[in-house]
């Protein structure tokens, strides 16, 4: 066989793949010219209002999700096997949902968008977090479909986090942190408890046998700043714990903390070293305070009764929570 010969054949062999790739590139033009998917960013709404916190246990949160999706299809052939799922996740709760494989006949403009309603049960661990520092969903939807027999294949993913809550807004006063190299000083800031809030703290002056008409506040008009205006200007609280975790809830760092009265406003004081705190900076970390009374005898004498005996009904309750990347930064700042 000659040079020719076999040049020639090697010619007929490209041209036939070039033909192959153009008659599959046309299919494809074809095929995505033929069909057009239009999807929104995803919608939720929560329920903002409850009862009480047996009723949020028992009938948990209801998250409501709407995705628009739109499919228009031209052409002769259907979309076949179209389907999508979702899930909806935080912490170890998880929730899955979607469509069973559908096709879908041209000429018609589909509307198939997800509108679900689901209930997030917390647990007695999780409903804290709920209330005053809002829980983070992660929502993620996968979507598929086959055309023209299934020769191609096509699909969409959309991703986004939902925070529900906080139905009660607890912060700290980043702008106002002062840290001298040991002492690190974080205020506190407050906004009013909302209206849906009453009935908790109802239930905790019922729990531990107080009585409202005793109490140096109305219960059903209050906010978190009535309790500090009970004590003292100066007085120094040592029974709190303080922790950085850092946004996947692993603890970075924990100690003791104080909390005292400047002003008329709490003021956060934790003793930790400039190291600890850079070793925590920019890794999204939370501060958490909460309340350990072991201390409690030693300063009795120090502040009212009534004040007692509502840290002795949130013992061993974490009473803030907040971002804490701010607060790292001033205090790294104030001491540089």
């Amino acid at each position: 066989m000659g040079f020719g010969v076999i040049l020639t054949k090697v010619m007929i062999v490209v041209l036939q793949l070039l033909v192959a790739v153009v008659v599959v590139g046309s299919f494809a033009t074809l095929a995505t010219g033929d069909f057009d998917l239009q999807y929104g960013e995803p919608d939720f709404v929560f329920t903002e209002d409850f009862e009480d916190i047996e009723t949020l246990l028992e009938e948990g949160v209801s998250i409501n999700i709407t995705v628009p999706l739109n499919l228009t299809i031209g052409g002769y052939w259907p979309v076949t096997d179209f389907h999508y799922s979702f899930i909806l996740q935080t912490g170890t709760w998880n929730y899955t949902g979607g469509i069973s494989p559908m096709d879908i006949e041209p000429g018609e403009t589909a509307d198939l968008s997800l509108n679900e309603s689901i209930n997030y049960f917390p647990s007695e661990d999780d409903v804290y977090d709920l209330i005053t520092a809002g829980t983070d969903f992660a929502f993620s939807m996968s979507i598929s479909m086959g055309y023209l027999d299934n020769m191609f294949n096509f699909g969409a993913d959309i991703t986004a986090t939902l925070t529900v809550g906080p139905f009660l807004e607890i912060g700290f006063d980043d702008d106002n942190v002062t840290y001298d190299g040991t002492s690190l000083k974080v205020p506190v800031k407050f906004d009013p408890i909302a209206e849906q809030l009453d009935d908790i703290l109802d239930q905790l002056v019922e729990e531990f046998g107080l009585d409202p008409d005793d109490l140096p506040f109305d219960p059903s008009n209050f906010s978190e700043e009535d309790i500090f205006e009970l004590l003292p200007e100066g007085v120094e609280l040592p029974f709190f714990g303080a922790s950085f975790t850092d946004e996947d809830g692993n603890e970075l760092w924990n100690g003791s903390a104080s909390m005292t009265i400047v002003n008329g406003t709490p003021v956060v004081v934790i003793d930790i070293t400039p190291e600890e705190l850079e070793a925590m900076q920019g890794q999204g970390a939370d501060l958490k305070i909460g309340i350990d009374l072991g201390s409690l005898p030693s300063i009795e004498d120090e502040i009212p009764e009534e004040a007692q005996e509502i840290f002795k009904a949130l013992d061993g309750q974490m009473i803030l929570k907040g971002p804490a990347d701010g607060i790292i930064d001033k205090a790294l700042e104030e001491e540089g």
